[in-house]
């Protein structure tokens, strides 16, 4: 399955998101973020079917913080 997945630094950071995205993107769950993509600690990511670039225009307009971001299959 194609899903996008977008990095953020904490949980706080991870349900704000799901919450700004809620009803633009479907399928949303929150996971930690790999350890093969986050080399700098904890963190938190979304994994969600939808448009990513619609996304990131979301979060940034919620001021809620992008790590980095990413499509992939899982």
């Amino acid at each position: 399955m194609k899903a996008q997945m977008i990095h953020l630094v904490s949980m706080t950071e991870a349900y704000r998101a799901k919450k700004a995205l809620m009803g633009s993107v479907s399928q949303i769950r929150i996971i930690p973020t790999p350890t093969s993509i986050n080399k700098r600690g904890c963190g938190y990511s979304l994994v969600f079917q939808g448009d990513l670039e619609e996304a990131r225009r979301i979060l940034k307009k919620s001021n809620i913080p992008i790590r980095d971001y990413e499509s992939k299959n899982f």
